[in-house]
Protein backbone atom coordinates (compact mmCIF):
# COMPACT_ATOMS: atom_id res chain seq x y z
CA UNK A 1 0.00 0.00 0.00
CA UNK A 2 1.69 3.20 -0.91
CA UNK A 3 2.07 5.83 1.79
CA UNK A 4 -0.14 8.88 0.22
CA UNK A 5 1.02 11.03 3.96
CA UNK A 6 4.73 10.13 2.61
CA UNK A 7 3.97 11.60 -0.69
CA UNK A 8 2.25 14.42 -0.02
CA UNK A 9 5.38 15.33 2.65
CA UNK A 10 7.46 14.70 -0.67
CA UNK A 11 5.30 16.89 -3.04
CA UNK A 12 5.67 19.39 -0.14
CA UNK A 13 9.61 19.59 0.14
CA UNK A 14 12.06 22.37 -2.02
CA UNK A 15 13.58 19.81 -5.05
CA UNK A 16 16.58 21.32 -6.45
CA UNK A 17 18.82 18.62 -8.83
CA UNK A 18 19.33 18.32 -12.30
CA UNK A 19 19.28 14.50 -13.20
CA UNK A 20 17.96 12.92 -16.63
CA UNK A 21 15.54 10.24 -15.69
CA UNK A 22 14.95 7.93 -18.45
CA UNK A 23 12.33 5.44 -18.04
CA UNK A 24 12.35 2.28 -20.33
CA UNK A 25 10.73 -1.01 -20.64
CA UNK A 26 8.66 -3.01 -23.43
CA UNK A 27 5.71 -1.66 -25.18
CA UNK A 28 2.27 -2.62 -22.88
CA UNK A 29 4.85 -2.04 -19.70
CA UNK A 30 2.30 1.20 -18.91
CA UNK A 31 5.00 3.73 -19.40
CA UNK A 32 2.93 6.60 -20.82
CA UNK A 33 0.43 6.35 -18.28
CA UNK A 34 2.92 6.19 -15.39
CA UNK A 35 4.60 9.37 -17.10
CA UNK A 36 1.58 11.34 -17.81
CA UNK A 37 0.07 10.76 -14.16
CA UNK A 38 3.24 12.39 -13.02
CA UNK A 39 3.17 14.70 -14.66
CA UNK A 40 -0.21 15.48 -13.88
CA UNK A 41 0.80 14.97 -10.19
CA UNK A 42 3.89 17.22 -10.16
CA UNK A 43 2.36 19.93 -12.52
CA UNK A 44 3.01 22.58 -9.61
CA UNK A 45 6.68 21.23 -8.74
CA UNK A 46 8.31 23.97 -10.85
CA UNK A 47 11.80 21.67 -11.19
CA UNK A 48 10.44 19.15 -12.84
CA UNK A 49 10.36 18.98 -16.24
CA UNK A 50 8.71 16.07 -19.01
CA UNK A 51 9.59 16.93 -22.33
CA UNK A 52 7.23 15.33 -25.24
CA UNK A 53 8.89 13.28 -27.90
CA UNK A 54 9.15 14.29 -31.56
CA UNK A 55 8.36 11.40 -33.48
CA UNK A 56 7.53 10.00 -37.24
CA UNK A 57 4.58 9.28 -36.72
CA UNK A 58 0.96 10.99 -36.80
CA UNK A 59 -0.20 12.27 -33.93
CA UNK A 60 -3.46 10.44 -33.85
CA UNK A 61 -1.35 7.36 -33.51
CA UNK A 62 -2.94 7.40 -29.88
CA UNK A 63 -0.45 7.10 -26.77
CA UNK A 64 1.18 9.79 -25.30
CA UNK A 65 1.33 13.13 -26.85
CA UNK A 66 4.63 13.95 -29.57
CA UNK A 67 5.40 15.82 -31.77
CA UNK A 68 4.55 14.52 -35.06
CA UNK A 69 7.57 15.25 -37.59
CA UNK A 70 8.47 14.18 -40.89
CA UNK A 71 11.49 11.32 -41.16
CA UNK A 72 13.04 13.92 -44.04
CA UNK A 73 12.82 16.47 -41.15
CA UNK A 74 13.61 14.56 -38.77
CA UNK A 75 16.81 13.69 -40.30
CA UNK A 76 17.87 16.83 -40.82
CA UNK A 77 16.72 17.65 -37.18
CA UNK A 78 19.51 14.91 -36.33
CA UNK A 79 21.95 15.60 -39.07
CA UNK A 80 22.46 19.24 -37.19
CA UNK A 81 22.63 17.83 -33.95
CA UNK A 82 18.98 19.05 -32.92
CA UNK A 83 18.49 16.05 -30.66
CA UNK A 84 19.94 15.35 -27.29
CA UNK A 85 18.94 11.67 -27.70
CA UNK A 86 17.02 9.57 -30.61
CA UNK A 87 16.60 6.31 -31.61
CA UNK A 88 14.45 3.83 -33.92
CA UNK A 89 12.51 1.11 -32.63
CA UNK A 90 9.54 -0.21 -34.87
CA UNK A 91 9.61 1.75 -37.70
CA UNK A 92 9.28 5.19 -36.07
CA UNK A 93 12.44 7.63 -35.57
CA UNK A 94 12.52 9.43 -32.09
CA UNK A 95 14.13 12.22 -30.26
CA UNK A 96 14.51 14.54 -27.73
CA UNK A 97 14.77 18.20 -28.49
CA UNK A 98 18.36 19.58 -27.02
CA UNK A 99 16.22 21.78 -25.02
CA UNK A 100 16.77 19.52 -22.46
CA UNK A 101 20.20 20.93 -21.41
CA UNK A 102 19.05 23.84 -20.54
CA UNK A 103 16.47 22.16 -18.29
CA UNK A 104 19.68 20.11 -16.42
CA UNK A 105 21.45 23.12 -16.24
CA UNK A 106 19.36 25.33 -14.31
CA UNK A 107 18.94 22.35 -12.18
CA UNK A 108 15.43 20.55 -13.35
CA UNK A 109 14.88 17.42 -12.90
CA UNK A 110 14.10 16.19 -17.10
CA UNK A 111 12.08 12.93 -17.23
CA UNK A 112 11.88 11.31 -20.71
CA UNK A 113 10.14 7.57 -22.27
CA UNK A 114 13.27 6.60 -23.62
CA UNK A 115 14.85 3.26 -25.08
CA UNK A 116 16.41 0.38 -23.35
CA UNK A 117 18.58 0.15 -26.19
CA UNK A 118 20.11 4.06 -25.78
CA UNK A 119 20.61 3.80 -21.56
CA UNK A 120 24.60 2.96 -21.74
CA UNK A 121 24.70 5.59 -24.11
CA UNK A 122 22.34 8.70 -22.02
CA UNK A 123 24.82 7.32 -19.19
CA UNK A 124 27.97 8.12 -20.56
CA UNK A 125 26.32 11.41 -21.98
CA UNK A 126 24.64 12.97 -18.83
CA UNK A 127 26.70 13.73 -15.52
CA UNK A 128 23.48 13.02 -13.30
CA UNK A 129 21.13 9.95 -14.53
CA UNK A 130 19.19 6.97 -13.70
CA UNK A 131 17.38 4.71 -15.60
CA UNK A 132 14.11 3.33 -14.35
CA UNK A 133 13.53 -0.24 -16.31
CA UNK A 134 9.50 -0.66 -16.20
CA UNK A 135 8.10 -4.03 -15.82
CA UNK A 136 4.96 -6.43 -15.37
CA UNK A 137 4.03 -10.01 -15.54
CA UNK A 138 4.09 -11.33 -19.42
CA UNK A 139 -0.10 -11.62 -19.18
CA UNK A 140 -0.77 -8.16 -17.69
CA UNK A 141 1.26 -7.02 -20.53
CA UNK A 142 -0.54 -9.36 -22.91
CA UNK A 143 -3.64 -7.79 -21.85
CA UNK A 144 -2.68 -3.92 -22.42
CA UNK A 145 -1.10 -4.75 -25.87
CA UNK A 146 -4.09 -6.39 -26.52
CA UNK A 147 -6.64 -3.43 -25.41
CA UNK A 148 -4.73 -1.14 -27.12
CA UNK A 149 -5.63 -2.25 -30.23
CA UNK A 150 -2.11 -1.22 -32.06
CA UNK A 151 -0.49 -4.45 -33.07
CA UNK A 152 -1.58 -7.79 -34.89
CA UNK A 153 -1.48 -10.99 -32.74
CA UNK A 154 1.91 -11.88 -34.04
CA UNK A 155 3.34 -8.21 -33.75
CA UNK A 156 2.18 -8.36 -30.12
CA UNK A 157 4.08 -11.62 -29.69
CA UNK A 158 7.16 -10.37 -30.77
CA UNK A 159 7.16 -7.51 -28.07
CA UNK A 160 6.48 -10.28 -25.50
CA UNK A 161 9.28 -12.11 -26.69
CA UNK A 162 11.33 -9.20 -26.15
CA UNK A 163 10.58 -8.99 -21.98
CA UNK A 164 13.95 -9.00 -20.67
CA UNK A 165 15.43 -7.02 -18.79
CA UNK A 166 18.73 -6.33 -18.82
CA UNK A 167 20.26 -3.42 -16.31
CA UNK A 168 23.33 -2.41 -14.51
CA UNK A 169 23.24 -2.96 -10.92
CA UNK A 170 22.55 0.72 -10.07
CA UNK A 171 19.75 0.78 -12.47
CA UNK A 172 16.06 0.81 -10.62
CA UNK A 173 13.30 -1.67 -11.56
CA UNK A 174 9.65 -0.49 -11.11
CA UNK A 175 7.45 -3.01 -11.38
CA UNK A 176 3.57 -1.65 -12.72
CA UNK A 177 1.07 -4.38 -11.17
CA UNK A 178 -0.43 -1.96 -9.12
CA UNK A 179 -4.35 -0.86 -9.79
CA UNK A 180 -3.55 2.78 -11.79
CA UNK A 181 -3.95 5.31 -9.08
CA UNK A 182 -1.55 3.57 -6.70
CA UNK A 183 1.65 2.69 -9.11
CA UNK A 184 0.87 6.62 -10.10
CA UNK A 185 1.84 7.65 -6.33
CA UNK A 186 4.75 5.11 -6.06
CA UNK A 187 6.40 5.97 -9.40
CA UNK A 188 6.04 9.49 -8.24
CA UNK A 189 7.39 9.16 -5.17
CA UNK A 190 9.89 7.42 -6.80
CA UNK A 191 10.95 10.22 -9.15
CA UNK A 192 10.72 12.37 -5.92
CA UNK A 193 13.45 10.47 -4.11
CA UNK A 194 15.89 10.27 -7.16
CA UNK A 195 15.53 13.92 -7.39
CA UNK A 196 17.52 13.89 -3.42
CA UNK A 197 20.68 13.20 -5.14
CA UNK A 198 22.78 13.09 -7.45
CA UNK A 199 24.19 10.70 -10.25
CA UNK A 200 23.84 6.97 -10.18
Amino acid sequence: MVDTNALEHELSRSVNCGPLILIVGPSGVGKDSLIEGARLRLSDEENFRFPNRYITRPTDYGGENHHSIEPSAFNRLQREGGFALHWRAHGFAYGIANGIHDDLNAGHAVVVNGSRGIVDHARERFASFHAVHVTAPRDLIARRLSSRGRETSAQSLRRLNRLSVVRRDNDIVFRNDLPLKQSIEAFTALLLRLCTRRGP
